[in-house]
């Protein structure tokens, strides 16, 4: 028993990370101006080092077991770092609302592609960043009707999340929140939706107006909870879907494959592929585009295992068709 106990303490010792307060405070005056944070003189800046100092120990366990390949993916101190669970929450504000899925989704046959990239065939748009706002179902649908009309001939334009944003529901910039299935719908049934250029994204709050429309959907396809029918979408398009944000914070880079991670649906990304053994770790992963900045992940890009719902990935998908 006491030398169960000992191997116990060595291993937990193993991945002990020591860092100075020094060496804290030396990264956060570097990560402060990287990040060009510009704290109000109201701003508890000591509550903010703090935050920092857990958000950053945190990264370099993670790490450390990476290293010893118990994760398949790394993380990295980036521009969460010093937010509080408020704000992390109030960033992810995707609400999934009950819906049927398409029955033309559930009986739509795949090929048997094993691999899919969007990006390299010109039907993504790189690096989109929804800044403070809890705008992420916006740009999650943005990304499939792009991916649509692109894959349509119509070329490759960013679309509008702030019409999306002003006009759908009155919702606001934060806490925000909505969902890519009824602004793919609120699209189609309008008849159209603006370009970023005619209609740009501010990151705040934003007053409705009509600029016109340069981009349609003709179709939609919805799916609850069926990641194999997913894969029949992806072949058509860019696909938006939900997952659980938490689990992205930090994400550099590998694989997310963990099944204790949170599958609770909070937070919307658009999958713009897939593909097997992702990194030579024997998992088949999703790729999928967030709105986080190209600052974040791998350009602005993440890899999540597929086929079992990771971070509840599976749990509902939806594209645009016939653009």
């Amino acid at each position: 028993m006491f030398k169960a106990l000992l191997l116990l303490c060595i291993a937990a010792a193993a991945f002990a990370v020591t860092i100075s307060e020094d060496d804290h405070k030396e990264a956060f005056s570097k990560w402060v101006l990287q990040h060009e944070k510009k704290y109000p003189a109201n701003e508890n800046v000591a509550m903010r080092f703090e935050l920092f100092k857990k958000y950053r120990n945190d990264v370099f366990e993670h790490n450390e077991k990476a290293a010893e390949g118990i994760y398949t993916w790394t993380k990295q101190v980036d521009r969460f770092a010093d937010w509080t669970d408020v704000e992390k929450n109030n960033y992810l504000n995707y609400r999934p609302t009950n819906f049927t899925s398409t029955p033309e989704a559930l009986a739509y046959v795949p090929s048997n592609a094993d691999y899919v990239d969007w990006t390299q065939r010109g039907a993504v748009v790189n690096g989109k960043d929804q800044h403070q706002c809890g705008s992420c179902w916006a740009f999650a649908a943005t990304g499939t009707m792009e991916g649509c009309n692109a894959i349509a001939g119509k070329g490759l334009r960013r679309l509008s999340e702030q019409q999306l944003q002003d006009c759908m529901f009155g919702h606001v910039c934060s806490p925000g929140g909505g969902g890519p299935r009824e602004a793919i719908d609120w699209v189609k049934n309008r008849g159209g939706i603006s370009g970023e250029d005619q209609y740009p994204y501010i990151g705040g709050n934003g007053n409705c107006h009509d600029t016109g429309s340069v981009a349609r959907v003709g179709n939609t396809w919805h799916v609850d909870r069926n990641e194999g029918a997913m894969v029949g979408m992806v072949q058509r398009g860019p696909t938006a879907a939900g997952v659980n944000g938490q689990s992205l914070f930090g994400y550099r880079g590998g694989v997310v494959n963990d099944d204790r991670l949170d599958r609770g649906t909070n937070h919307a990304i658009t999958i713009v592929g897939y593909a097997p053994n992702c990194e030579n770790t024997g998992v088949d992963c999703w790729i999928i585009r967030n709105s986080w900045g190209s600052g974040w992940g791998k350009g602005g890009y993440a890899l999540i295992a597929r086929g079992k719902n990771m971070i509840g990935i599976g749990n509902d998908a939806h594209v645009a068709l016939d653009c």
